[in-house]
């Protein structure tokens, strides 16, 4: 073996350890820090920069024809176009000195895509290592919240310190809501012939799906948050739609998904004027307090043709935060701010922050990716899969997170290359034949 060789099989053997012991990390991510997965990912793409010709697939995805290809490089580079104009923003922004940041998410941006890539391209051996490792931890990551869920609390009680607070039940539940997303690919990993179900016990392969996802509503429900308890609703619905009508449900999901982006703000002009919305007390005051965000927002959306066509600039909404004034709830005992730190809406905040130019960005990189999806034929499982792992994100996208929660997206990332990883250890259990 020359010395050529011998390099190239220990950047590999590296870039797959360093996954690896990040990776290892994911129960404990889910159930005590959530927040840390984005830390996770990173060093987990940091990893990937010393695998042989990463630098080199990098420069190529640069090229003008990939823009439009179907291919998952065309939604990279409309995402990065999307971050640049971010980046650009910065210029118009009422929020000062924000350039690191900007380069921070660029950066967040590259190395997500980086382990995608890393799933793409893996050697067989190394890519079922990771995939075993992922599917270890992620059971693990639902037995301990399932048993959260049903104790209350149990894990953390016997963890020090002693003491269980209101903030650690609510870790657990963002928790619960990333192991609802990343549990999908499991899933689909132990129904699949030849990968991680092929190794188990044909009974506990039947149902080991049901004890996770029982595990799962457990903590779902007991953990008692509103986003979590939908989006795993609507996952399952989903789910069956991709089961039994793969293609129809695969192009529904995204292009609701597109309309929803381009349609939200003119959808909440419906909504009725703040005075009112505060009058509501049937409602949980978190419900309550989204509606008015949400109308504050649109009412900026719309205040002239320049913050409709290219928006406040980025982390418009956090400035917003900082003028706006208190309202008080009948049903909430302290003021509420008008504009949280963002609208708990990716879809309005993107028009927010970046007007119609940055809505048709992020509109082209999701058209791209359900090109680059439908251009290949998926089983009914892998369609299933997909549908469901769409339908979470749609959720918490409309209801819950900041598109600079970088922990959440940095999830999104690893259930991708998950899917990618079952993808390629199983083909036939997730392509069919055209």
């Amino acid at each position: 073996m020359d010395l050529k060789t011998r390099i190239h099989n220990w950047r590999v053997g590296f870039s797959a350890f360093v996954q690896l012991g990040f990776l290892s990390l994911l129960p404990i991510m889910l159930v005590l820090s959530h927040r840390n997965v984005a830390g996770m990912v990173v060093f987990m793409g940091v990893g990937v920069v010393f695998y042989p010709n990463a630098l080199r697939a990098l420069v190529r995805v640069f090229r003008v024809q990939n823009l439009q290809a179907p291919t998952p490089s065309s939604v990279f580079l409309w995402l990065l176009l999307f971050c640049a104009y971010a980046a650009l923003s910065l210029l118009w922004t009422p929020v000062p000195e924000r350039w690191a940041w900007a380069a921070k998410v660029i950066l967040f941006v590259l190395l997500c895509a980086a382990i995608i890539w890393s799933a793409l391209t893996i050697d067989e051996k190394n890519g079922r290592r990771l995939l075993w490792t992922y599917v270890i931890g992620v059971t693990l990551a639902c037995v301990m919240l399932g048993i959260e869920g049903l104790t209350g609390g149990l894990v953390r009680d016997i963890l020090p310190p002693e003491g269980l607070s209101a903030k650690e039940i609510i870790a657990a539940a963002r928790g619960s809501g990333k192991t609802l997303y990343l549990i999908i690919p499991v899933l689909l990993a132990i129904m699949a012939d030849n990968a991680v179900g092929a190794r188990l016990n044909p009974g506990l392969r039947q149902v080991a799906p049901a004890i996770l996802l029982g595990l799962l509503a457990a903590a779902v429900l007991l953990l008692d948050l509103s986003a979590n308890v939908l989006a795993f609703a609507v996952a399952c619905g989903a789910a069956a739609a991709g089961y039994f009508r793969p293609r129809v449900a695969v192009q529904a999901v995204f292009l609701m998904t597109l309309g929803a982006l381009m349609m939200t703000p003119f959808l909440a002009l419906m909504l009725p004027p703040i005075d009112q919305l505060t009058q509501i007390g049937s409602l949980p005051a978190s419900w309550v307090q989204r509606l008015i965000a949400w109308r504050f927002s649109i009412e900026h959306i719309f205040s002239g043709p320049e913050n409709f066509l290219f928006g406040g600039g980025l982390n418009y909404s956090w400035a917003l935060t900082q003028t706006s004034d208190q309202v008080q709830l009948p049903n909430w005992s302290i003021p509420l701010d008008i504009m949280p730190t963002h609208p708990h809406n990716i879809f309005l905040q993107v028009w927010l922050e970046f007007g119609a130019v940055g809505v048709s960005l992020v509109a082209v990189a999701l058209a791209q990716m359900l090109r680059s999806i439908v251009t290949n034929s998926f089983t009914p499982a892998a369609s299933a899969c997909i549908c469901a792992m769409v339908a979470v994100a749609f959720v918490f996208v409309a209801v819950e997170i900041n598109l600079w929660t970088m922990w959440r997206f940095g999830g999104f990332a690893l259930g991708v290359f998950a899917f990618i990883l079952v993808s390629r250890q199983v083909p036939q259990n997730v392509y069919v034949k055209s």
